[in-house]
């Protein structure tokens, strides 16, 4: 999940919500990830298309 945090670029608000919130649990972070994140793929995944057609040649 930490992983998906840093490409929506929502990292710093999830360790704030950690800090604030020692005790979460993972359904509770999972949620307000939900919560936090925009819609949609996330800002690097044009890096994937990248990634894909440079594998093709």
């Amino acid at each position: 999940m930490l992983g998906a945090a840093e490409q929506y670029e929502v990292e710093e608000e999830m360790t704030e919500y950690i800090k604030v919130h020692p005790d979460v649990t993972i359904d509770e972070l999972d949620d307000y990830f939900e919560e936090i994140v925009p819609p949609g793929l996330p800002p690097c995944a044009s890096e994937w298309e990248d990634d894909e057609d440079e594998e093709k040649t």
